[in-house]
């Protein structure tokens, strides 16, 4: 295919014979050509979203073949800023198993800054939201002030009732707030209470509380040290 798309004569052809040639390559996992042939399709309206969509998905074949160098070339080429946001973090957890732990720090930076300069949207909060999940892994440090702009976005954001969008976020605000409340059970259980609208509020709870329970558990698990005599 690669070859017929080298040999035809219609550029609106040979687009989508390299198109095919991306998704084929993908499929096989192949991250680098694939990459290598998404960036040969001539740019037009149509195929410059394809190329952002399917980077998007590239990226995960590249972290899933632990091929960061690959990942952080095909993520500067991603133009959409929650989506280049979403492969940096991706990158970020990569270099943190990897025990790359300063630039797994970076990249968060690097993401939280695509985040937080977008408008104010449901996919924005959504983006947020699976930032704390991100930094409570990574650095705990960034998590209050992540939580905070995370609700600050919430409360920001107006919603038709049940929604698409509202059920979305709704679907990304418990295991975030699971994740916040292994962090600092009170701190969230203190986050929890700065969201107005109802529905988040009460799923953010059950998150905080799933994620106290959890850390429970977690410790009744744990051998119980032996009385010393005396």
């Amino acid at each position: 295919m690669i070859t017929e798309a080298n040999s035809a004569t219609s550029p609106s052809l040979k687009n989508d014979l390299l198109i095919q040639a991306a998704q084929i390559a993908f499929t096989e996992k192949k991250p680098q050509l694939a990459f290598d042939l998404a960036m040969s399709v001539v740019s037009d309206d149509n195929s410059k979203n394809w190329r952002q969509q399917f980077l998007s998905e590239l990226v995960k074949g590249a972290i899933e073949n632990k091929d960061a160098k690959l990942g952080l070339t095909i993520t500067s080429k991603i133009e959409m800023p929650l989506a280049r946001a979403e492969a940096l973090q991706r990158l970020a957890l990569l270099f943190f198993n990897l025990n790359d732990l300063w630039k797994a720090k970076e990249l968060v930076v690097d993401s939280l800054k695509l985040v937080r300069g977008a408008d104010n949207t449901p996919e924005k909060a959504i983006a947020l939201l699976k930032s704390l999940r991100v930094v409570a892994r990574i650095d705990s440090a960034m998590i209050p002030d992540n939580a905070e702009e995370s609700i600050k976005t919430l409360n920001a954001l107006q919603f038709e009732p049940n929604s698409r969008a509202l059920m979305e976020v709704v679907w990304n605000t418990m295991p975030s707030f699971e994740a916040l409340a292994q962090w600092d059970e009170l701190g969230a259980l203190n986050f929890v209470d700065k969201i107005q609208r109802v529905e988040l509020r009460t799923v953010a709870s059950f998150g905080a509380a799933k994620g106290i329970l959890t850390i429970a558990k977690a410790k009744e698990s744990l051998p119980k040290k032996r009385a010393t005599k005396s």
